[in-house]
C-alpha cells in the first residue's frame, strides 16, 4: 500500500484548490480524481462538465449513470472520496424532496465549449436546454 492510498483509506482528502469544493471548476474536479488514481474517468468529468456543485450532488446512481463508472471497486472509491468531501467541507447535499426527480438525462457538451459556461444544448427528446 502507498502513501496516497493509506491517506484516502484513513479519510484525508486531496483538495486541488484552496476555493471551496462548491466552488471548484471542472479542471479542479478532474484534479481531484487523478488523485483518487481514476483517471480513466477523466474523459467522462470532462465531457459532462461536472464542477465541484455538481459533484457534491451526485449520488451513486449518477456516478453510474452519467459518468458511466461500471466498475463497482472504481464506483465504490469515488463515493467514498466523495463523501470524506463532503464531510471535510461542511457539505450537507439537498434533502431529496428538493431535489430533481425525472430520470437523467445525458447531455452532450457542444464541441469548444466547455464546464462552467453557459451553453444551448439538445436533449434526447429535442427540446433545447440551458446549461452552466
Amino acid at each position: 500500500i502507498d502513501f496516497l492510498d493509506y491517506a484516502y483509506d484513513a479519510g484525508y482528502v486531496f483538495k486541488p484548490s484552496a476555493r471551496p469544493p462548491h466552488q471548484w471548476a471542472c479542471d479542479d474536479v478532474v484534479e481531484w480524481v487523478l488523485n483518487l488514481r481514476l483517471g480513466q474517468h477523466v474523459h467522462a468529468v470532462r465531457e459532462c462538465g461536472i464542477t465541484g456543485a455538481v459533484l457534491l450532488e451526485m449520488s451513486k446512481t449518477d456516478l453510474e449513470v452519467v459518468l458511466q463508472v461500471v466498475d463497482m471497486e472504481h464506483r465504490k472509491k469515488l463515493w467514498m472520496g466523495l463523501e470524506s468531501l463532503r464531510l471535510t467541507s461542511n457539505y450537507e447535499m439537498m434533502p431529496k424532496y428538493k431535489r430533481e426527480t425525472r430520470g437523467l438525462v445525458k447531455l452532450t457538451v457542444p464541441a469548444g465549449m466547455h464546464g462552467g459556461e453557459k451553453m444551448v444544448v439538445s436533449d434526447p427528446t429535442g427540446k433545447s436546454v440551458d446549461v452552466f
